[in-house]
């Protein structure tokens, strides 16, 4: 059985290299420090990921967001301004030298999110680094709603340390993504018709 945490006891895992499963505003995901390397590694191992496909991170602020990215257009900036915190990943042009190759999958490119998830936002803010987020599944498996899932998708890895339990999932959604690292924009999964035609507006 894979442990459940508390917050505390899963930001001394994510300190340590370690992944944890956790609660988003959409299904649960997979959490680890994005910055560390062999961390990321897990992630992918984990769930079987293709090195081809990059993961995407939380961070707790937007105020932070300078640190990871490039300069972006102003069309950004109102995008961030109107659907964060939510379920929306933009995808920027990441400063070199912050996240490993692996993470970006050798795009130069990084998925950037801030969740409005009590917990998720809880452990960004208290860990102080990006998080990994990435669905709590087997690469080709349905996402994660439930502990249960959890429990019978990673029982039998050591890869995961622990995870939160925040409940049931009930959003049948994950996010939409959406890449602004040039224009015209493009919308990279368009998880919800409604954010999609709003962002088709913009």
């Amino acid at each position: 059985m894979i442990s459940i945490l508390q917050i505390q006891e899963a930001l001394q895992l994510l300190k340590k290299g370690q992944v944890i499963a956790y609660p988003t505003e959409t299904v649960y995901g997979l959490g680890a420090d994005a910055t560390n390397v062999k961390a990321v590694q897990k992630i992918f191992d984990l769930k079987g990921r293709s090195d081809q496909a990059p993961i995407s991170v939380l961070i707790h602020s937007l105020e932070i967001l300078p640190k990871y990215v490039k300069p972006f257009p102003m069309r950004a900036q109102e995008l961030v301004d109107q659907y964060w915190p939510g379920p929306l990943t933009l995808v920027f042009q990441a400063k070199e030298n912050v996240f490993s190759k692996e993470l970006l999958a050798g795009t130069g490119k990084i998925g950037i999110r801030i969740s409005n998830n009590p917990i998720a936002l809880k452990l960004c803010q208290e860990f102080g680094l990006p998080i990994t987020t990435t669905s709590a599944n087997p690469s080709g498996k349905n996402p994660a709603h439930t502990t249960q899932e959890i429990q019978k998708y990673f029982s039998d890895s050591s890869l995961l340390s622990g995870l939160i339990d925040g409940g049931t999932r009930k959003s049948k959604e994950i996010s939409t993504v959406l890449d602004v690292s040039s224009e015209p924009f493009k919308i990279r999964r368009a998880s919800n018709r409604k954010h999609t035609l709003c962002l088709r507006k913009k």
